[in-house]
């Protein structure tokens, strides 16, 4: 029974968890992190800051896969997130995907 408490223990220490046949870790996001990432977007989209690629990546992400609208809602931010998107490799990917998969939706449709 002491044994099973001790490694009741060890697992809540580190957040691991062993009930499947992976053992998987629970990463705990820090709580102040979307503020600060929203701070940085915020002064990357309103010339605050020079363009780094910490700022441009989530921006690339926001444009790509189409939510930006929800997160930003200024229309001159968006327009200054959408040419940083457009600079960034992994929201042109998105976007293309997205693209993609939405032409392809409508041509099952009209079939």
């Amino acid at each position: 029974m002491a044994g099973l408490a001790l490694a009741a223990q060890l697992a809540l220490a580190s957040h691991s968890c062993t009930g499947g046949l992976f053992p998987t870790v629970r990463h705990f996001p820090e709580p102040n992190a979307r503020a600060a990432v929203l701070a940085d977007l915020c002064h990357l989209l309103q010339g605050l800051a020079p363009p780094e690629r910490r700022t441009v990546a989530p921006a690339g992400l926001l444009h790509g896969s189409g939510i930006g609208r929800h997160v930003v809602p200024h229309r001159a931010d968006r327009v200054a997130m959408r040419h940083y998107g457009m600079l960034d490799t992994l929201g042109r990917a998105i976007a293309w995907i997205l693209a993609v998969r939405t032409a392809h939706r409508s041509s099952a449709r009209r079939s």
